[in-house]
C-alpha cells in the first residue's frame, strides 16, 4: 500500500510496483523471454546468412559480386535478405530491451531536497520502480524473496540491506572499510530469525521510505536511474541494528557515510565523463557554431584559449561540486546584468569553475544565452603586457571587436584587476553595448582595489 510520495513539479513519485511471488516470477519470466527471443533472432540471422554464403560458393565464388545476384530473383539472395532481416530484428530487439524509457527528472541547480509527504489521490502519480536500474530491481525483488523465505510479515530495511550487498559499489564500501561479510553474516542471520512472522508479506513503512529516499538521492545527484547502491545506503541508515553491527567492527556512521560519498563522487565523475563524451561528439570544434557561421578572430586566438574546444577534446578536468556558485552565476546571467566576476583567493578553483561552465556549454545544460557559444579564456595580463600603453589598448580593442563581430563568443577574463584605467574604460564601453558578455576572475584584494569602486563595477557583478 502506498503511504508516502515525493513531489517534484506537478507530479508525485511513489513506489507502486507489486511485490509478490507471482509478480517477481512474471518479471523474471519476461526477462528470460527477452533473452530467448534475442538468441532466436540472432541464430536465425546466422543460419540464413551462412546458408546464402554457402550456396553462393557452391554455385560460383563470384556470384555474390554480380549484379544478377542482387537484382534478379534467386534463392541465394532470398536467404541472404532473410538473414539480414533477422539481423535488423536482433538489433531492434536489443535496443528495445536495453533502452530506459523513463528517466529521473533533471533537478534545478540549487533546489532543496524534496521531502517525503503523504500520498495525495488527485495528483498525477509516477511509479519510481520504472526508474530502477536492473540491479536495483533485482535487489528489491530479492529483499521481498528473503522476507518470504523466512516467513516474515513485512519487508524491512534489513532485508534490503542484505539483498543490496551484491552491488559492486556496496562491496567496494565494505572492502575499503575492511568489513568482511563472513563476520557480519551470523549476527544478521540471527537478527532475521527474530523478525515478526506472518502469512502475507507486506512492505513496511520503513522499507517504503528506503525506496523513496533512494530515489531522492539519485534525483539530487542528477542521476538518470536509481541504483542498488542507494538502497544499500538507505537501508543502512534506516536500521539501527546494522549501524550497531558496523560499530562493533570499528566503523562509525560518519565513516560509513563518508565512504559512501566518496563512491558517489567517483561514480558521478565516471557517468559525467561518459555523458559528456556523448554530448561532445555533437559539439562543433573551433570557431564555427551550428548556424555554420564563422568569422576569423586571429588576434583573439593569439592571446586566448578556446575552452569549449578544450572541453570537447577532453583536456579539462571534470567539475564536481560547486553547484551553488554555478546557480548564482547563471541567475546573474539570466537576470540581464550579464557580466560576472568570480572573486576568491588564489587556488580556490575560480578557473575550475569557468572550465566547468565550458563543459556544461558542451552538454548545453546552461541558460539559453550560453547555448551554442564559444567560451574563450583571455589572459588580460598577457594581452596588455610587454608593449606600450597605446599598443596594448589597440590590442584590446581589436580583440573585443573580433569577439563582437563573431556573435558566438563569451569571454572569460582572468586577472581583471590588472586592467589599466584606460583599458578598463574600453572594456566597459564594449560590454555596455551588449554585444557579448564576460566572466572574469580576481582576488578579494584585487576586487576592492581595482573593480568595486571603478568603472568595472558598473558591468561586473560579484
Amino acid at each position: 500500500m502506498k503511504r508516502l510520495s515525493v513531489v517534484i513539479g506537478k507530479k508525485q513519485y511513489v513506489f507502486g510496483q507489486e511485490l509478490s511471488t507471482e509478480a517477481i516470477a512474471l518479471r523474471a519470466a519476461r526477462k528470460k523471454a527477452e533473452k530467448v527471443v534475442g538468441v532466436i533472432f540472432l541464430s536465425c540471422a546466422g543460419v540464413f546468412i551462412l546458408l546464402s554464403v554457402l550456396l553462393s560458393f557452391l554455385s560460383s565464388t563470384t556470384f555474390i559480386l554480380t549484379s544478377s545476384f542482387w537484382l534478379e530473383p534467386n534463392g541465394t539472395a532470398m536467404l541472404f535478405f532473410i538473414g539480414l532481416f533477422f539481423c535488423l530484428l536482433t538489433i531492434f530487439h536489443l535496443i528495445e530491451t536495453q533502452t530506459i524509457t523513463e528517466t529521473i527528472p533533471r533537478r534545478v541547480i540549487g533546489e532543496a531536497v524534496p521531502e517525503l509527504v503523504p500520498v495525495v489521490t488527485d495528483v498525477e502519480q509516477v511509479d519510481i520502480s520504472a526508474l530502477f536500474d536492473p540491479q536495483m530491481q533485482t535487489a528489491t525483488d530479492e529483499g521481498f524473496s528473503l522476507a518470504k523465505q523466512f516467513g516474515h510479515a513485512q519487508v524491512e530495511p534489513l532485508h534490503f540491506f542484505v539483498s543490496s550487498l551484491s552491488d559492486e559499489n556496496a562491496g567496494a564500501v565494505l572492502g575499503r572499510l575492511q568489513i568482511q561479510f563472513s563476520k557480519i553474516k551470523e549476527p544478521v542471520g540471527r537478527r532475521l530469525g527474530t523478525r515478526q512472522l506472518g502469512a502475507v508479506v507486506e512492505l513496511s513503512a520503513e522499507a517504503e521510505e528506503c525506496l523513496l529516499r533512494a530515489f531522492v538521492n539519485a534525483y539530487m545527484q542528477g542521476r538518470h536511474v536509481v541504483s542498488a547502491f542507494e538502497l544499500f545506503y538507505e537501508s543502512f541508515s534506516h536500521d539501527a541494528f546494522v549501524q550497531e553491527l558496523f560499530f562493533d567492527q570499528g566503523v562509525t556512521v560518519e565513516q560509513f557515510t563518508n565512504m559512501v560519498e566518496w563512491v558517489r563522487i567517483h561514480e558521478k565523475s565516471r557517468e559525467q565523463y561518459e555523458r559528456f563524451q556523448k554530448a561532445a561528439a555533437r559539439k562543433p570544434i573551433g570557431a564555427m557554431n551550428r548556424s555554420m557561421t564563422s568569422i576569423a578572430t586571429p588576434t583573439l586566438d593569439a592571446f586566448s584559449e578556446d575552452l569549449t574546444t578544450a572541453a570537447v577534446q577532453g583536456r579539462l578536468d571534470l567539475l564536481v561540486g560547486g553547484e551553488s556558485q554555478l546557480e548564482q552565476l547563471f541567475q546573474i546571467i539570466e537576470g540581464g546584468r550579464q557580466s560576472v566576476v568570480l572573486v576568491g583567493p588564489e587556488g580556490v578553483g575560480k578557473l575550475a569553475m569557468i572550465e566547468g561552465i565550458a563543459q556544461l556549454m558542451v552538454e548545453e545544460r546552461v541558460p539559453s544565452i550560453l547555448k551554442d557559444k564559444r567560451l574563450v579564456c583571455l589572459s588580460l595580463t598577457t594581452l596588455l603586457s610587454g608593449v606600450e600603453p597605446a599598443e596594448a589598448e589597440d590590442r584590446l580593442m581589436q580583440v573585443l571587436y573580433e569577439a563582437a563581430r563573431s556573435g558566438n563568443i563569451v569571454l572569460a577574463l582572468t586577472d581583471l584587476d590588472q586592467v589599466t584605467d584606460q583599458a578598463a574604460g574600453i572594456l566597459v564601453e564594449f560590454l555596455s553595448r551588449g554585444s557579448t558578455f564576460a566572466i572574469a576572475t580576481t582576488t578579494p584584494q584585487g576586487y576592492v582595489a581595482a573593480v568595486e569602486r571603478s568603472v568595472l563595477g558598473r558591468v561586473f557583478q560579484k
